[in-house]
């Protein structure tokens, strides 16, 4: 009898490659004095402490924290 493999899709490992373009992600240098930087990485030990599964770097707690206001300031 001939062996059939099954063929899975492989899940993608390592860091996430680069979007498309067509999203239009664009990277944004700031100062930030140190009071702020020290208030922004208590929130993230917060927030990774309610969340201990989620990775969480400043950028990404940056992002979340810009979405949020901005929404809120919108509405």
């Amino acid at each position: 009898m001939a062996e059939q493999l099954l063929t899975q899709p492989m899940k993608q490992r390592g860091r996430p490659k680069r979007p498309p373009r067509a999203q239009g992600v664009h990277v944004l240098t700031l100062r930030v004095p140190e009071e702020l930087l020290h208030r922004l990485d208590a929130y993230t030990a917060r927030v990774q402490a309610a969340q201990p599964y989620l990775r969480l770097s400043r950028a990404d707690v940056i992002r979340t924290l810009l979405d949020k206001g901005l929404s809120t300031a919108e509405g």
